[in-house]
């Protein structure tokens, strides 16, 4: 293992530069006194770099993890995933102000990790080698294109959006594109939104007909979490494995009260 170090020749900011034993490189900025944080953010600002990040040099990047990212703007973002058409695992960690994540049309891609990016407004991924995808962060609108190939799946929300009201027919319509999946990790406060507004999953037009494992997560099981589950469970014919993980350290979320329901409410 390999490591370089530089250092600003303005304000205590450092990067330190690791190459690893598989040959990946690990980059970390860090900065020592709190009173040079607006010099650290100019700095790391990649949105406004001079001269520009020729993003084409990373053509042939197969692994990336972007973690504590701020200041990247829409179009770097979607330049950057644009290029990278050889990656084959993309993890996106506590990047403040990536509101949109786009991949279109990506063959190599097979891990797609994103971990509480809060300001996340739209994700949409269209990778037809796509095996497993992991979203842990606020529910917001996300759209699986042509996820044939998606096995694992891992679903831990934190809340619904805050600007946005709680659509039923979004939610819907994405564990519509998860149909294929073999191994399902999901929020029991949203089984229970769904059917309190009206939503029973055995008379819906797709179920999971190859989903072999479960996991339901949550704070707590009341009656309205555990019939919501069981109601679920109709859309699952091969199930095999069923894991109930119950932990109050999570932060709850309240069901909403709905005026208008999706269809006839099931209890």
């Amino acid at each position: 293992m390999r490591k370089l170090c530089f250092r600003f020749p303005e304000g205590d900011v450092t990067i330190l530069a690791t190459k690893g034993v598989d040959k990946e490189l690990h980059l970390n900025f860090f900065h020592s006194k709190m009173e040079d944080k607006c010099y650290y953010q100019k700095k790391m600002n990649l949105g406004n770099t001079t001269p520009p990040i020729n993003i084409t040099n990373l053509s042939t990047l197969r692994t990336l993890h972007l973690r504590s990212v701020a200041g990247v703007t829409a179009d770097l973002a979607s330049s950057l995933l644009t290029n990278c058409q050889l990656i084959q695992s993309l993890k996106i960690e506590k990047c403040a102000g990536f509101k949109r994540i786009g991949i279109e049309k990506n063959e190599s891609l097979g891990s797609l990790m994103i971990v509480d990016c809060m300001d996340i407004e739209n994700v949409t991924v269209s990778a037809a080698g796509l095996r497993s995808f992991v979203y842990k962060g606020v529910l917001t609108q996300i759209h699986m294109k042509n996820a044939l190939n998606l096995v694992d799946v891992v679903l831990d929300l934190e809340g619904a959006f805050g600007n946005s009201d709680f659509d039923c027919e979004e939610v819907l319509c994405l564990l519509s594109s998860l149909k294929e999946v073999e191994s399902l990790t999901i929020s029991g406060w949203l089984l229970e939104w769904l059917c309190s507004a009206g939503v029973i999953f055995g008379r819906l037009e797709f179920q999971l007909h190859k989903l072999k494992q479960l996991s339901w997560i949550d704070t707590l099981m009341d009656n309205a979490k555990h019939d919501s589950l069981a109601c679920f469970l109709n859309s699952c014919p091969i199930l095999e494995k069923l894991f109930i993980t119950i932990d109050p350290s999570r932060s709850s979320v309240t069901c909403s009260y709905f005026h208008q329901h999706w269809h006839e409410p099931h209890l």
